[in-house]
């Protein structure tokens, strides 16, 4: 019988071996759950279930982590996300998008939908990776989580998600490692001179990375929070008072706060984006 896993996409950025070298250097991270977590190929092998040293404050969400594991039904991947601001009437509307890196031939989030009795179609799922916000309310996502069909099944009744089209046929994690700000700099010649198009775009980003502590929160969260949760059948999404405990629970294991940095430096390069086009006019 295979071993209890989290798969890792072809195509991330981060494979299983990198994966669980960032974990077992992490500092933060549990020092029992390292000792249960290890690579093998393209998959994270890790605990059916997690029995808690004697004498450590009790941490409900590790079922739930182990669940996930156990499961064999996710497969994580990173995501590039990106922002693009643009004026309007009422100020400055922000785009944010979501490219989660897939492997050539894989699709989603999404829907199929049956065209007749014999035939389907699929419906990608744009209002699960694209969303508009105004300038200042602009938030900064770090982890998602889409389902299959048979984590669906499995899903607490009406808490089902988009799923997606991967070759495993398994339910995607993914994990934003790197975050992208549309004219946020002031491009070096020879690209000053181009006032408009493409070009002009990409010189004009500014590129964040994320930092380990961050994609370790990331990695756990999408986990406990919500993976593991949805296919025991619990209620997995953000506003159940569990799922916002353990989120709670996770930050706590971090000296930092893991999202502020990160939301800061976003927020800088979209207001400076936003003074770009304002000069512009």
């Amino acid at each position: 019988m295979s071993e209890p896993s989290i798969a890792v996409n072809p195509a991330s950025q981060i494979g299983a071996a990198e994966w669980v070298d960032i974990l077992q250097r992490n500092p933060h991270f549990l020092d029992f759950l390292k000792r249960g977590i290890r690579a093998k190929g393209n998959l994270i092998v890790g605990p059916a279930t997690i029995v808690q040293p004697p004498q450590t404050i009790p941490r409900d969400w590790l079922a739930d982590l182990a669940a996930a594991f156990a499961s064999r039904a996710w497969e994580i991947t990173t995501a590039e996300e990106t922002f693009e601001v643009a004026a309007d009437r009422n100020g400055f509307g922000v785009k944010r998008r979501l490219f989660p890196d897939l492997s050539e031939g894989e699709f989603g989030p999404g829907h199929w939908f049956y065209i007749s009795p014999t035939q389907r179609t699929w419906s990608p799922e744009w209002r699960a990776v694209e969303n508009a916000y105004r300038l200042g309310d602009a938030a900064l996502l770090f982890g998602s989580t889409f389902s299959s069909v048979e984590a669906n099944r499995r899903a607490k009744q009406g808490e089902g998600t988009p799923i997606t089209r991967l070759k495993s046929n398994r339910a995607l994690i993914i994990i934003v490692n790197r975050v992208t700000v549309f004219g946020a700099n002031e491009p070096a010649l020879p690209f000053s001179l181009l006032r408009q198009g493409p070009m002009r775009r990409l010189a004009s980003a500014r590129r964040i990375r994320i930092a380990e502590d961050t994609l370790v929160y990331a990695f756990l969260h999408e986990l406990a929070a919500h993976a593991g949760r949805m296919t025991a059948g619990k209620a997995s999404l953000h506003g159940d008072a569990t799922v916002e405990s353990i989120d709670a629970e996770l930050k706590e294991m971090f000296p930092k706060d893991v999202e502020h940095a990160h939301t800061l430096q976003v927020s800088a390069a979209l207001n400076a984006a936003a003074l770009a086009l304002q000069r512009a006019k």
